[in-house]
């Protein structure tokens, strides 16, 4: 099984934020959740698939 969090830069909003989608591939199939939170790009860690540490509503 193989989870990724993937930040949806095609779904902006009009004040820049992207929603963030969990995506779990398992024996071939796959599952695609939305997660409910949003950021900017600039925001976002698409290497570490995390918000980075600048964001000001990171959970630690």
């Amino acid at each position: 099984m193989v989870t990724q969090f993937v930040l949806r830069t095609d779904k902006k909003d009009s004040a820049g934020r992207c929603p963030v989608h969990l995506v779990v591939y398992f024996d071939g199939a796959r599952l695609k959740c939305a997660t409910g939170e949003k950021c900017k790009p600039a925001d976002w860690n698409a290497e570490r698939q995390q918000f980075r540490r600048s964001y000001p509503l990171r959970r630690s």
